[in-house]
């Protein structure tokens, strides 16, 4: 099973509908920086399986394909290896993917 690592730049795609949890699967690993900003939005964290009419229309394994191929295409399309630009490029697009 493909781990999913929540981190204070894409922890937001993984909040409920209703804005006031985040269930953490066990396929899920939380970064403390994520941690410290979800403490601050007041939004809970539960762990655990949430209920289907709870879970974001964009789920998490649909997520991590885009932000794969993302990341293949500027490390080899691109030469673009810098992780940090790489990330930052990702949050670029699936922002403006999740404003659609």
């Amino acid at each position: 099973m493909k781990k999913i690592l929540l981190t204070k730049n894409n922890y937001k795609e993984f909040i409920s509908k209703d804005e006031s949890q985040i269930c953490m699967q066990d396929n899920m690993i939380l970064t403390p920086g994520a941690k410290d900003e979800i403490r601050r939005s007041k939004i809970d964290i539960v762990y655990g399986e949430m209920k289907n009419d709870d879970k974001r229309e964009d789920n998490s394994s649909s997520t991590q394909e885009t932000i794969s191929n993302i990341k293949d295409i500027l490390k080899k399309d691109f030469n673009i290896s810098d992780e940090e630009k790489v990330e930052k490029v990702c949050n670029l697009v699936l922002n403006k993917l999740n404003k659609k």
